[in-house]
């Protein structure tokens, strides 16, 4: 049964939300790392149409291949989230996790598309710019580069490129 959100002490719905938020950006980071750049562990899908997207800047995978593989995974992070934590904070992990996943594709095919909104947006665009045109073994994270600096996959030559 589904919990009462109101009966929760805000600091843990901040905390499974700010969980989901995380997991997302550091899951980004190693599908990208390891099934789109890691030959090891090719042929896979994600690398079959990750390979055509840095061949073709402006191809993206298909909508509706990205939601099959949100339906598949979507539900085993919620239903694991609501066995770990009370059920709506497996409701609320699982709403940011989707939350971050639907701003990542945004923010993906917007730094493809479009100048870079703002600073840290203009940033994003050349940071993952870097990744495609200059270091395909750096600069993994599309949406942050907080887990190429933790796994040192960061590469700072990006200050040195002109705006985006």
């Amino acid at each position: 049964m589904l919990d009462s959100l109101s009966t929760l002490p805000s600091w843990s719905l901040v905390l499974a939300a700010g969980s989901g938020v995380t997991l997302w950006s550091c899951i980004e980071y190693l599908l990208h790392r390891f099934l789109g750049h890691d030959r090891r562990t090719w042929p896979n899908a994600f690398a079959t149409e990750h390979t055509r997207h840095h061949a073709e800047g402006d191809y993206f995978a298909p909508t509706w291949k990205k939601a099959l593989g949100a339906l598949v995974a979507v539900p085993v992070v919620s239903v694991t989230a609501a066995f770990a934590v009370r059920t709506s904070l497996g409701v609320v992990f699982g709403a940011s996790f989707v939350s971050m996943y639907v701003l990542y594709e945004w923010v993906h095919r917007r730094a493809h598309t479009h100048r870079g909104l703002g600073t840290y947006g203009r940033y994003l665009r050349r940071h993952h710019f870097h990744h495609h045109f200059g270091n395909p073994r750096a600069n993994h994270g599309v949406t942050s580069p907080v887990w190429d600096v933790v796994f040192g996959t960061f590469d700072a030559a990006i200050c040195c490129l002109r705006k985006a």
